[in-house]
């Protein structure tokens, strides 16, 4: 996982100065060599928040809010070993600035991600759901640090990109790293065999954990280090149960592939992602891609 170019999505919030300090840890962490700082606005209607911040403008918007989020950058950002570059985005087009951001090669996009209220968290949303690389969802409560990291396993290539990502990260932070499965139980014993049924889950755990052994093994990063979890989801919400897991073991970083399923699937976000993303307001969560993944889908589709 070779993170170059990091672009953060800042918004004129009180989570700027958070996410700007967190672009100096990751940026520390994973040894980038670019970082940049990215706000986009509506160029035809200046938004309330920033008319509140700027009463009286003597020179044209996007160049105020570029002097003022440079000068909260010069003064937040402490990496010293890598470049940075603050950017003022007049289109308000995500399409246009995943093409930028591919255009850059950047690696990894950060998204401040805040409580779930009415009309929050589009722009994350999207963002997550049609980028082309790893995206890092950030609640406002996020601190610089990465100590304890779930990730959820159910087999697929997308499941591979994630543990190498979450193994990665662990390796550089002596991190803690858990990897779970979520299960269900057979279909074909109900209605005869209850949910509940203690035989039944031991030996259906096992058989997960040996799974989950074989998964590593074949990854050639099974080194005894990792705890590797089979958990059973007993209420037909495999992402409530994956959500409810991460807070009752204090896990500050879960780290998941945007869905299951087949390569042909690759823009589509997968359910147990998306509502892992709605339930999650105070964990950090990264959704890990593959670029190499990407640009070998366009290729199959285009031709290329």
């Amino acid at each position: 996982m070779e993170i170059r170019k990091l672009c953060i999505f800042l918004d004129l919030t009180d989570m700027d100065a958070m996410m700007i300090r967190y672009a100096s840890f990751l940026a520390d962490l994973l040894k980038v060599e670019t970082t940049f700082f990215v706000h986009v606005f509506e160029s035809g209607e200046l938004p309330e928040e920033v008319s509140k911040l700027f009463p009286e403008l003597s020179e044209p918007i996007d160049q105020v809010i570029l002097e003022e989020l440079t000068e909260q950058v010069n003064s937040e950002f402490s990496c010293n070993t890598c470049s940075k570059e603050v950017i003022v985005q007049k289109e308000n087009s995500i399409p246009a600035l995943l093409e930028w951001a591919q255009q850059e090669d950047v690696d990894l996009m950060v998204v401040g991600k805040k409580p779930a209220i009415k009309g929050s968290g589009t722009f994350a949303r999207k963002i997550a759901k049609l980028s082309y690389t790893s995206v890092l969802l950030l609640p406002e409560t996020s601190r610089p640090s990465v100590d304890k990291i779930l990730v959820p396993i159910d087999f697929s290539q997308f499941s591979r990109v994630a543990y190498r990502q979450a193994k990665h990260i662990a390796e550089l932070r002596q991190a803690e790293l858990v990897c779970q499965h979520v299960y269900k139980l057979p279909k074909q014993y109900f209605p005869f065999v209850a949910a509940t049924d203690e035989k039944l889950k031991e030996s259906t755990e096992k058989h997960v954990r040996k799974e989950l052994d074989k998964f590593l093994t074949k990854l050639k990063l099974n080194d005894g280090k990792v705890r590797c979890e089979a958990l059973i989801d007993e209420k037909g919400d495999v992402a409530g149960t994956i959500h409810d897991y991460a807070v009752r073991n204090t896990i500050d970083l879960i780290i998941i592939g945007p869905k299951g399923g087949s390569h042909g699937e690759y823009f589509l976000m997968g359910s147990v992602c998306e509502k892992l993303m709605n339930y999650n307001n105070n964990i950090k969560m990264l959704i890990a891609k593959s670029k190499k993944e990407h640009e070998s889908l366009l290729s199959e589709i285009f031709g290329a």
